[in-house]
């Protein structure tokens, strides 16, 4: 191609100056590339025979010894031509010529290979240069972006990989992770930790207390068993000690069921869905339970309004458990004489939800557990001579949480009031 453009501008030129053109070649400025490569020119005849050429062509062939001469005219593309022990690039153009000069006269130029071959391999070298150092400087910066982006992801799963065997203690250095892809996750791991170390440290706490209520009713029932092992004694006495060993058991299977009904409502499987339940069929057999299972008889009244025909979400079973759990609290809590009051009413700002609340005249929460009130095992000093375990209100929010309600502290001062917030059911009853 730039051949061709050399010898375009050399016909131009003859047609413009005839043969001084050929005379000047070897100094005529090029538009290209070849501009400082020797040139070789000749001027033909329409029958191929040499007119004039320029100095650095002496002794030019006529162009019937040609290849690119084909039966008097000229081949459009570049050919091969040797000259004086060397390989030269020849191309013949035709000269536009003046309508007084009718005949045809060609214009064969040409530039040795040794200096075309030449520039080739120095663009060829400079070229595989540039390629080698490139593919170099991108496999650098390759592996310095790939370093940096992956200096986070390294550091979360070396950490995931301390969690793993045991070090819940473990930190992610926030410059680590700064400015790259994964800081959003690197915040998500942190918070997930901070979570499962809380999760381990309530489930030790839970563990250990469960425990020691075990152990005391084993230990009193032990040694009821090893007294009664002692010495002989009449049929009235073992009778007295079995019934306190009863007593001992019993306590140990209440404990067990407790336990057993707040492991099952602290989880959420997915995919339980909730049935629907009367909330006068709730409330009828929570006091039911409640009486049946009284040490001492206390007046319970009961006011649900215009709520009695609401429909709730939620197993009956686990909400009459509730609700007896809140009514037997008031009722340990209620003075001789005293009564508990259970009603239910829905608020304006909350029509989704109803409340039940449950009230008793008792002294009201001490302050010093009044925070804690809901935590597994947390009882005030008066109630550790109780039998129970400090399960129930715990138990009770757990299975309100599960079914998408709650229960509170109303009042922690006398009149004491629990509250449970339960979900209006939208859809048909549906057995529970």
């Amino acid at each position: 191609a730039l051949l061709d453009e050399r010898a375009k501008f050399g016909a131009t030129e003859v047609a413009r100056l005839g043969r001084k053109a050929l005379d000047r070649s070897a100094g005529v400025k090029s538009p290209e590339a070849v501009e400082h490569t020797i040139t070789y020119g000749a001027l033909y005849d329409e029958r191929g025979k040499l007119l004039w050429n320029a100095p650095t062509f002496s002794g030019a062939p006529d162009l019937a010894s040609v290849d690119g001469w084909h039966g008097g005219r000229p081949s459009a593309t570049c050919f091969d031509l040797a000259y004086g022990g060397d390989q030269l690039r020849a191309i013949i153009k035709e000269i536009d010529a003046p309508e007084t000069e009718p005949q045809s006269r060609y214009l064969l130029m040409a530039v040795s290979r040794h200096e075309i071959d030449k520039d080739a391999r120095q663009l060829k070298d400079i070229g595989i240069l540039v390629l080698v150092a490139s593919i170099g400087v991108s496999l650098f910066l390759g592996w310095l972006i790939g370093k940096r982006m992956t200096r986070g992801v390294e550091a979360m799963a070396s950490a995931a990989h301390r969690v793993t065997e045991g070090d819940l203690e473990v930190r992610i250095d926030a410059g680590v992770v700064r400015d790259t892809d994964v800081a959003a996750l690197a915040v998500a791991f942190r918070q997930m930790l901070e979570r499962l170390r809380g999760l381990i440290e309530h489930e030790r706490r839970f563990a250990s207390n469960a425990a020691h209520e075990l152990r005391s009713p084993l230990t009193a029932l032990r040694g009821e068993l090893e007294l009664a092992l002692r010495r002989p004694r009449t049929a009235p006495e073992y009778e007295q000690t079995l019934n306190r060993v009863l007593d001992d058991a019993n306590t140990l299977i209440a404990l067990s069921e407790d336990l057993l009904v707040f492991a099952r409502a602290s989880v959420v499987r997915a995919g339980d869905k909730a049935g629907t339940v009367r909330l006068d069929d709730v409330v009828n057999g929570a006091v039911a339970a409640s009486v049946v299972r009284g040490e001492r008889p206390s007046s319970i009244v009961v006011d649900l309004g215009d709520c009695t025909n609401l429909e709730v979400e939620g197993d009956r079973s686990e909400l009459v458990r509730v609700l007896r759990n809140l009514i037997d609290n008031a009722i340990a809590h209620t003075p001789e004489g005293g009564e508990v009051r259970v009603f239910a009413r829905r608020l304006s700002m909350d029509r989704d939800s109803v409340r039940l609340e449950v009230e008793d005249d008792g002294a009201g929460v001490p302050v010093e557990v009044r925070e804690r009130i809901f935590e597994p095992f947390v009882r005030g000093d008066a109630e550790r001579e109780r039998s129970g375990a400090g399960l129930g209100l715990a138990i009770a929010r757990e299975v309100a949480r599960r079914y998408g309600g709650e229960v509170a502290l109303g009042s922690a001062v006398s009149p004491t009031r629990f509250v449970m917030r339960l979900v209006v059911s939208t859809s048909p009853s549906t057995p529970s």
